[in-house]
């Protein structure tokens, strides 16, 4: 989708009229979703709903049902879903051997699938690695999202078999998974590959080739995100930890919020990477503690998922239209502030519509503004906005820039 950007002249104002909220609209799959996305060989999206500015899909797909609770996670999910059959394919071709350990059948409980992704020699072994099918009936129904189960501990299954973790690492770089995925079927394939490369196999899980549709989002930064690859490629969870302690300490951030943001379960040490080296490149920003006190808000893998976009928009903003000067974290609301008078409002919905919460926020925003003497006042979505909400922008005196990432 291409940003839209829309310019007003109108001067900031404080707006006090009380506007009917939007209705929430009952998205359609067609309307939202191009045809790659909504349905594949080896995906359907079954349904959406809208809540809270975000898309929730429920997905099929030949790995069992998942539920993404964003646009972006949909992205990412169908993705991986793609890959993830590219993978299987080819390591049961080069390790026939392993194809009863890799597809049978396997029953774990829901909360099993931290073993599967914080294990990867043991799990591999006891629950046998599969991957058939049936995963949603082994997961009994339901996907396990990050907010469902404890902070996974990266860190000790880097300890108890280093080696594995290494070969886990690579693997994944080399298909482009994430290796700290929350989907227990990428880290399945992932632990299967590391035990068949620990056991001697050592180029186990290579792929010959494959295809991926994924694409940077427009506010993505090539040089930051190729940095984040390697340091993941290399890097312990632990040394994850490490790093990104002392480059936000770097920032002047507390250490209370830091450790508030390395122990946050729904951040995994890839949210928490990349999110701290795109704040480390706002160089000379003021207040970069204002973002880390908006992240620890989150509640779920799509607050951490949200939280990069939002720190790929701010560095997009910083180095593409005015330099940032300060961070500001407010009516819940991450804002910025830039030199030529100018509040910068950033929302990570995939669809903002005009609702009482919308309009209190926006317009403790505007009063601010003209307060401190701010002439104007941008806008930054991540997704699109309504056009009841377009109007209303408008006579606030807003400048909108949206599908920023999507």
């Amino acid at each position: 989708m291409r940003a839209v950007l829309t310019t007003l002249a109108t001067p900031i104002l404080l707006w006090s009229v009380a506007v009917p909220a939007e209705s929430v609209p009952q998205p359609r799959l067609a309307e939202i979703l191009p045809p790659e996305l909504r349905q594949s060989v080896h995906h359907t999206v079954e349904g959406v709903e809208l809540q809270d500015g975000y898309y929730i899909f429920s997905v099929d797909s030949e790995f069992g049902t998942f539920v993404a609770e964003s646009l972006p996670q949909l992205r990412s999910l169908v993705n991986e879903i793609e890959i993830l059959s590219q993978a299987m394919n080819q390591f049961v071709q080069n390790n026939p051997q392993m194809e009863p350990e890799l597809r049978g059948q396997f029953s774990i409980q829901a909360d099993s699938a931290v073993d599967i992704i914080t294990r990867p020699v043991d799990t591999a072994t006891e629950l046998a690695g599969q991957l058939g099918g049936n995963i949603n009936e082994a997961l009994r129904g339901s996907p396990v999202l990050i907010s469902e189960y404890e902070r996974v501990d990266f860190a000790a299954a880097d300890s108890a078999d280093p080696t594995a973790a290494m070969h886990k690492r690579n693997v994944a770089a080399q298909w482009g998974f994430d290796a700290y995925s929350s989907n227990p079927v990428v880290q399945n394939f992932l632990n299967t590959a590391a035990r068949a490369r620990s056991g001697g196999r050592i180029s186990a899980g290579a792929p010959a080739f494959f295809k991926s549709r994924q694409t940077a989002a427009r506010t993505a930064d090539a040089g930051v995100d190729t940095e984040v690859g390697q340091t993941l490629k290399s890097e312990t969870a632990l040394g994850l930890a490490d790093r990104n302690r002392r480059d936000l300490a770097g920032m002047q951030i507390p250490a209370a919020t830091i450790d508030a943001f390395i122990a946050h379960p729904a951040f995994s040490p890839r949210h928490q990477t990349r999110i701290t080296r795109y704040l480390a490149a706002l160089d000379r920003v003021v207040n970069r503690a204002a973002f880390i006190d908006s992240a620890l808000r989150s509640d779920s893998e799509r607050g951490a998922v949200s939280h990069e976009h939002l720190a790929m928009m701010l560095l997009y903003y910083h180095r593409h239209v005015a330099p940032l000067q300060k961070l500001h974290f407010g009516n819940n609301m991450l804002q910025a502030i830039h030199g030529n008078s100018s509040i910068v409002v950033l929302q990570s919905e995939d669809l903002v519509i005009w609702s009482a919460d919308v309009q209190r926020n926006l317009d403790a925003v505007v009063k601010r503004a003209r307060d401190s003497g701010f002439r104007n006042l941008d806008l930054m979505a991540a997704g699109a906005v309504s056009t009841a909400a377009q109007a209303e922008l408008a006579a606030r005196g807003f400048t909108l820039r949206e599908h920023m990432v999507f």
